[in-house]
């Protein structure tokens, strides 16, 4: 605010602008730098910020887990089926790993057939639990 005067009285002058715009576009960038593309789910960047979190924020009454999961063979299916269809098979093992985990699960996309997730606040048998559900054959 500015002080000003409109002949002898002695006004506040004040400019607003709507950057509400403008915000959603910082939003929208942020959204681009810290989700995958082709799944929607958070990337490797993503990813390692909320492991470092996740690491700092830890106790030893409050133990994790971190799971590795990638496509067995998926090059296979680019190279017999194409890029697209490739695509198609990692969305749908995306939103298959979202089912099978806990609500408040962290899964991101590291790379390619490359995922990861973060289970806080549980102990080796659950991660075993979870772990294990993606070699059963018979998880629809």
């Amino acid at each position: 605010m500015q002080e000003a005067f409109i002949g002898n009285e002695k006004v506040l002058v004040s400019v607003i602008r709507d950057i509400s715009e403008r915000k959603q576009v910082e939003e929208h960038l942020q959204y681009l730098a810290t989700h995958d593309y082709l799944t929607s789910i958070p990337n490797r960047y993503y990813l390692e910020d909320t492991l470092q979190e996740v690491i700092l924020e830890a106790t030893a009454a409050t133990p994790g887990a971190l799971l590795f999961v990638d496509l067995d063979n998926f090059k296979v299916i680019n190279d017999t089926f194409g890029h697209a269809e490739g695509d198609k098979v990692l969305i749908l093992f995306a939103n298959k790993i979202k089912q099978m985990v806990r609500k408040g699960d962290f899964i991101a996309r590291l790379n390619g057939d490359e995922f990861a997730i973060i289970m806080e606040d549980t102990n080796l048998n659950e991660a075993k639990v979870i772990a294990e559900r993606f070699f059963d054959r018979n998880t629809k």
